[in-house]
């Protein structure tokens, strides 16, 4: 049976809707709110109250019910001219990497599916759900991320604990991205926890040992800055797993002459001084004003050495104005943070980065507001058309930006460009 449109997939759930209920045609299309003779949608396009009654009809969530239509309609054999045969998994599987490495986020997911189609056993259909986690994660769609992620382990009890475990690790990555601290941590306690008393089957085991000591650290210094009464014993833990998870990927980055595993030493290191911060070992004027004078080597981003130590100045720049707004006086730090948000927002968009752009937005509305709070008289809020669009696709895919990004809607004025000025709307 071939791939199935957007269309039939809709009238097979509105099949399974009346199954489901038991209901006769005529029950079906008054809950649906159709004509009893034109029950099925003549459109792959429905209307939006069509799909929330058909999603009441199911019990399922809206989301899942667009999620079959339109997402789970399989890309046609050979989409991008790749034709793919049970002896091709190997050479797929490093086109995949090759394709990541370039930054085709949307080709990796592409090819990752059909990497599924001919998965020989169950760890390599994992490892090819993996790397469409990797495509959704790159895009930012990280609810789709961790419906890959899902996928791949469905099986798994008969899957191999290194691939088990690295799919795992990045299930607690995702939660990490996505703000949900306490359980980013439980996974990665979990992942820990197997490894201390289990050998190591694979060489990405390593690997998977540094990301969750990584997500840990990174949990336990976000969790310090929220829960004050609890935030020196998480800043000590922070630093243990941060410091100890920059040395990993550091041999790691070295040893496979892989600079993204060099990133994310980068990211430890930004960490860790932020949780120094913010236990007294290091001032933060210090680190903000050294911040600012290294920054020099990324004036022009273009002349960067690697994309991943680009992507790590952007990770630092956002930490580091966290640590100047959090420790520093608005009238002393204001500038400087105001420095640090314009890089990160050029970094993120020259790589597309989601996290970064939402860490980044997310800095610059708490400064905005800490100045007003500062200030004898409230300044406006103004966003150009690209800021607009920013914020729309952050409020969308980081369910923790929402109120803020709301906020911001609400009360901002928008520039458009019309004929080349700007004018409020």
């Amino acid at each position: 049976m071939g791939a199935q449109t957007a269309r039939e997939r809709l009238h097979r759930l509105v099949d399974l809707a009346r199954l489901y209920r038991g209901w006769t045609r005529k029950q079906l299309a008054k809950a649906l709110g159709r004509d009893p003779t034109r029950v099925y949608p003549d459109t792959d396009n429905p209307k939006v109250s069509f799909m929330i009654a058909l999603a009441d009809a199911l019990e399922w969530s809206v989301d899942e019910v667009v999620e079959y239509v339109f997402s789970g309609v399989e890309p046609p054999s050979g989409q991008d001219g790749v034709r793919v045969a049970p002896q091709d998994f190997d050479a797929l599987n490093e086109r995949i990497r090759a394709e990541y490495r370039a930054g085709d986020f949307a080709r990796v997911v592409v090819l990752a599916r059909q990497l599924q189609t001919i998965a020989r056993n169950p760890d390599e259909f994992a490892r090819a759900c993996n790397h469409e986690f990797t495509g959704w994660e790159g895009l930012g769609r990280y609810g789709r991320a961790f419906g890959a992620l899902q996928r791949g382990l469905a099986n798994a009890g008969r899957l191999s604990a290194s691939v088990r475990w690295m799919l795992q690790s990045n299930v607690a990555l995702t939660l990490l991205m996505l703000g949900e601290l306490h359980q980013a941590r439980g996974c990665a306690d979990a992942i820990l926890e197997w490894f201390a008393e289990n050998p190591l089957e694979h060489r990405r085991d390593e690997r998977t040992i540094a990301f969750a000591r990584s997500i840990r650290g990174h949990a336990f210094r976000e969790l310090a800055t929220e829960e004050a009464e609890l935030s020196a014993p998480y800043a000590r833990r922070a630093v243990r797993d941060l410091a100890a998870a920059e040395k990993q990927f550091r041999v790691l980055a070295g040893r496979e002459n892989n600079p993204w595993l060099g990133f994310y030493a980068t990211w430890n290191r930004w960490g860790r001084i932020d949780c120094e911060c913010l236990s007294g070992r290091r001032q933060a004027s210090d680190v903000v004003e050294q911040t600012l004078r290294d920054l020099d080597a990324v004036r022009d981003i273009r002349a960067v050495n690697t994309q991943a130590e680009l992507l790590g100045w952007g990770y630092g720049c956002v930490i580091v104005g966290g640590i100047a707004l959090r420790e520093l006086a608005i009238a002393d730090c204001a500038r400087a943070v105001d420095i640090l948000i314009d890089k990160a927002i050029e970094i993120a968009d020259h790589r597309g980065d989601w996290w970064l752009r939402q860490r980044a937005y997310t800095l610059k509305y708490r400064l905005h507001e800490a100045v007003n709070r500062e200030a004898p008289l409230s300044l406006d809020l103004a966003l150009d058309e690209e800021e607009l669009r920013s914020v729309v696709g952050l409020i969308g895919r980081f369910p923790r930006f929402r109120d803020l990004g709301w906020r911001v809607l609400d009360n901002a004025t928008v520039l458009v460009k019309r004929g080349g000025f700007g004018s409020a709307i």
